[in-house]
């Protein structure tokens, strides 16, 4: 379902509990409460409201129309879920066409520049001087909009700027089909895969944020994180079938972002100072 709000979600799970919560035996006595009268008086009102109530929702007609709404929840559901499936795989191709190789055999964004050979931010950091030397031959080959009146330093972290907003914008995209239901309590999304990952992998997740990780710690947790994202039953269960597509994109663009960070700070700039 379309869980960049959560009324849909809410509508449909309420759908499903009207369906089979009234649908129960009849005939069940609720025993009053021994002791105190007025106890046992409201237990006995709501006994009665609850067999009334039971009653009228296990009628013949009502049977019906309950089986009817829940069918078109269920049709509803799996229809979003397969649009929502759709976004994603149009972002997913969005984003991977910076990965094309051109003409000169250099892909076209920055944030994807020889990924080969400088795989992530850890690895950036870590050859600071060898990433430095390849990527200064190679931005005349970069498909980027280079301003001659600045200087070349200004300029790619002009670029580099533009890339980060393009990508963090991409990630609030993804973020409404990897977490539920929010942050705080989210217990099948990606940021408990995140917490579970970074403690398998014995690693603070602030390093990550703050692109301290080792190259080899980086693998570490990127594998961690490969066997969490993939779709379980628990995200069926919380409708949201989607989760280990988006959650494997929005996990690429985080990586992609930490990546354009470092790329950044080594070429002299704290990327922790605010952008304007």
């Amino acid at each position: 379902m379309d869980i960049r709000t959560f009324r849909n979600k809410l509508a449909f799970l309420f759908c499903c509990a009207v369906s089979t919560t009234f649908a129960v035996p009849q005939g069940q006595n609720i025993e009053p409460a021994s002791g105190d009268k007025e106890i046992s008086l409201a237990g006995n009102i709501v006994a009665t409201a609850i067999k009334g109530t039971t009653s009228f929702m296990t009628r013949p007609e009502m049977l019906k129309a309950e089986a009817l709404i829940a069918c078109s929840a269920a049709i509803y559901g799996l229809g979003r879920a397969a649009w929502n499936r759709l976004l994603l795989a149009w972002m997913e191709r969005d984003f991977m066409q910076s990965d094309d190789v051109g003409i000169v055999n250099e892909p076209s964004k920055v944030h994807s520049w020889a990924l080969d050979e400088f795989p992530t931010a850890g690895f950036i950091l870590e050859n600071r001087q060898a990433f430095v030397q390849n990527f200064t031959d190679s931005w005349v080959h970069l498909d980027v909009q280079q301003d001659s009146s600045q200087s070349w330093h200004k300029n790619v972290v002009h670029t580099i700027d533009r890339e980060l907003t393009d990508l963090e914008t991409s990630l609030k995209k993804v973020e409404g089909y990897v977490f539920f239901p929010s942050r705080v309590w989210d217990r099948v999304g990606i940021n408990k895969s995140f917490v579970d990952s970074c403690k398998r992998s014995d690693l603070r997740q602030r390093d990550f944020h703050m692109n301290r990780l080792t190259y080899a710690q980086e693998t570490l947790l990127d594998d961690a994180m490969q066997e969490q994202l993939v779709t379980k039953s628990k995200h069926w269960f919380c409708c949201c079938p989607n989760f280990g597509k988006a959650s494997k994109l929005y996990w690429e663009l985080k990586k992609r972002i930490q990546r354009l960070k470092a790329i950044k700070a080594v070429l002299g700039v704290d990327f922790n100072q605010p952008r304007r």
